[in-house]
């Protein structure tokens, strides 16, 4: 594993996202939005994921990052590698991770949207 760390749980979780090239969540079960693919994003990091739960909304595949059917090592593998060998698609999907949480997942657009939601239906 020379150019993989695995990270348990972290307390300094900005150092830990300047430091990485890439995050991979390879969730198994639908998940809530989950903090970490926004830190890394907000970050300026490109994302892996599986499309399961709220990270299908919240990565734009070959956009922000990539999704891929969960149970599929050879498919994350795969993406890591085009990831690798492109420092122009990292910077892209960092650039366009990023502005995808700004303009969509800032707390006050959060808000917004939850506002939107129950007053659409009272």
């Amino acid at each position: 594993y020379e150019y993989v760390e695995f990270y348990g749980f972290c307390n300094d979780i900005p150092s830990v996202m300047h430091d990485i090239d890439c995050l991979v969540l390879p969730s198994i079960i639908p998940e809530t939005f989950g903090l970490v693919l926004g830190e890394a994003m907000l970050e300026g990091k490109p994302v892996i994921t599986t499309g399961t739960g709220a990270q299908g909304e919240i990565v734009e595949d070959g956009i922000s990052g990539f999704t891929v059917p969960p149970f599929t090592p050879p498919a994350i593998a795969d993406k890591l590698t085009i990831l690798a060998k492109s420092k122009e698609l990292r910077d892209s999907c960092g650039i366009c991770g990023r502005q995808r949480i700004i303009e969509s997942f800032t707390h006050e657009k959060m808000i917004k949207n939850i506002e939107d939601f129950f007053g659409g239906i009272l």
